[in-house]
């Protein structure tokens, strides 16, 4: 395991609409949902945003580090959607830099408040998936597969029909 992904904590929320401003706050609404609308006629999920924050102790800043966030069903296979050339997977990689807080505060302050990366995936038209399916978000740092944090995530259904009698 990876002193990163070891000393990382990572929260991971879903929200209707979200985005990072240039001073790193977030701004969400709808957020904490973990039900996403479904669009039969586009054959679409709802518009929705996936934020993730990593904190990791100022002791390991500054770091560069590999994550990846992906989209996989129960059994823990990644989801596939049509792409331009074929089917590709729901599946973000980057690496990221975690630097020490810049601003002006006792070093003492920067020492306890470690470094906070904000990601925010924006999937704006929504996404390919069936209605009434569940998926799970998955965010894995360097790689590292014995420690990963999830996010249980479903696509809503048509509603059930009425009981008659």
């Amino acid at each position: 395991m990876s002193q990163i992904a070891e000393q990382a904590t990572v929260a991971i929320t879903f929200a209707d609409f979200g985005n990072v401003d240039s001073t790193g706050k977030i701004n969400i609404v709808g957020g904490g949902v973990a039900v996403s609308g479904f669009d039969p006629g586009a054959g679409l999920t709802s518009r929705f945003s996936l934020w993730v924050q990593i904190w990791l102790p100022a002791v390991l800043t500054p770091a560069e580090f590999a994550v990846e966030v992906a989209l996989v069903d129960p059994a823990g296979t990644l989801v596939m959607v049509p792409g331009p050339s074929g089917a590709q997977p729901i599946r973000i990689a980057q690496v990221v830099t975690a630097e020490k807080p810049t601003v002006q505060l006792a070093s003492s302050i920067k020492d306890h408040i470690g470094s906070r990366l904000n990601l925010m995936f924006e999937f704006g038209s929504g996404i390919p998936l069936a209605p009434g399916a569940n998926y799970v978000w998955r965010v894995m740092i360097d790689g590292d597969e014995a420690r990963v944090w999830e996010y249980p995530w479903s696509v809503a259904g048509p509603p059930p029909g009425p009981v008659i009698g």
